[in-house]
């Protein structure tokens, strides 16, 4: 079997279609650096002072609502100019004194008994005091909205590659790795080793999740080696809000537009290093149903572009359905939902989804459902089509 496994991940590897693959996540990589070096630091003070000139046109002819709303994004922009302002001129001392400040001002909203905050908002206003709170007792100074931290990019980083790379990356290496030999001269050769067909179905599925698992990591080793030394190695200590869990309620839940409400006092924090790593290893199960099913449909399959189409077509259907916000909980059960692992693990999962039920647990559950299913399947169709020729 480690043979074979051997056997198929040298073939894979000295396909043009893994240079293809590399190509492709350089193209992503380096489009998204230069947008992040664009977005932050003078540049992004330019673009906000831009945005809040547009908004300022904009009040002038809104609405009494319109306006209020107006109004607090134009606030939340300047203070972020602010804060980056003034933390360039006092980097050891004026972070603390607005962490102070914020602390202080959101504790007392939460102690004003006011109706208009809702209960979620009343959670993230916990969660804001216990990171800033955090912050402090260790002595942790914080990136900020404008220039944000290696570690924040990085988590960044692999959000992207969940949604949009691994999955492509996976059809590239899997599409037509059984389709392309579906011949009767690939047929007999296979009859004439003394191996079982499940162990040739098998072996190329591990060849394919090892390879995009190296493939994947190797590029996230020098994305992180980069950010580091460009932005420095910094934020990988600050806290990353973990949100509430929800119960199922009669009433829509206005904020987030879902039969959905927070359970009270079951936020929480972790380090961004411990988030980064459990999005990591939820990445492993992912590329493993991401290769699991692409095996199927190249099993399904016998003609390479058609084998390749549908699973490019999947992955059309992958983006789309994943940045749908409020596409419902219909979409829990379809693997790619769970592409993006950060949102799974702080639970923005549910919000858009309305699926309380749901944690990283689930959702590991579902995929490894996936990967049973598909390798049966797989390993069905593989037999019967054997037989046919």
């Amino acid at each position: 079997m480690i043979g074979l496994v051997k056997n198929e991940i040298i073939k894979l590897w000295y396909r043009k279609k893994f240079l293809t693959a590399i190509m492709a996540l350089l193209i992503v990589t380096i489009g998204m650096f230069i947008l992040i070096n664009n977005d932050s630091g003078d540049r992004k003070v330019k673009k906000i002072q831009s945005n809040i000139v547009e908004l300022q046109k904009r009040e002038k002819l809104a609405s009494p609502d319109e306006k209020k709303d107006l109004q607090k994004r134009i606030e939340d922009s300047q203070s972020h100019i602010n804060y980056y302002n003034e933390d360039l001129k006092n980097p050891n001392t004026y972070w603390k004194e607005k962490a102070k400040e914020d602390i202080y001002k959101d504790k007392q909203n939460l102690n004003s008994n006011d109706v208009s905050i809702q209960s979620l908002e009343k959670e993230k206003m916990k969660l804001d005091i216990s990171s800033k709170q955090y912050l402090l007792d260790n002595n942790i100074r914080p990136s900020s909205a404008i220039k944000p931290g290696s570690g924040e990019l990085f988590s960044v980083y692999l959000e992207v590659f969940g949604i949009f790379v691994i999955f492509l990356v996976s059809v590239i290496f899997t599409a037509d790795i059984v389709s392309s030999e579906f011949s009767p001269d690939y047929i007999k050769s296979t009859l004439s080793r003394p191996v079982s067909k499940f162990n040739i179905i098998l072996s190329k599925g591990l060849a394919a999740i090892i390879s995009v698992f190296l493939v994947i990591n190797i590029i996230e080793i020098i994305i992180f080696i980069v950010l580091g030394f460009v932005y420095g190695f910094s934020g990988y200590k600050e806290p990353v809000p973990i949100y509430p869990k929800f119960n199922y309620s009669d009433v829509i839940f206005s904020s987030i537009d879902k039969h959905i409400s927070p359970i009270l006092n079951t936020g929480y924090i972790m380090p961004q290093y411990k988030f980064i790593l459990e999005v990591i290893m939820f990445q492993i199960i992912f590329i493993a149903a991401s290769v699991c099913v692409c095996l199927m449909i190249s099993t399904i399959l016998k003609n390479n572009s058609a084998a390749v189409g549908a699973c490019i077509i999947l992955q059309g259907m992958f983006i789309i359905l994943t940045n749908l916000r409020n596409a419902g909980s219909s979409i829990v059960p379809i693997f790619f939902s769970y592409g993006d692992a950060a949102e799974i693990i702080n639970r923005q999962f549910i919000m858009k989804t309305g699926a309380c039920y749901m944690d990283v647990y689930k959702a590991a559950l579902i995929l490894i459902i996936w990967i049973i299913a598909s390798v049966i399947i797989s390993k069905f169709v593989f037999n019967k089509k054997d037989i046919l020729i």
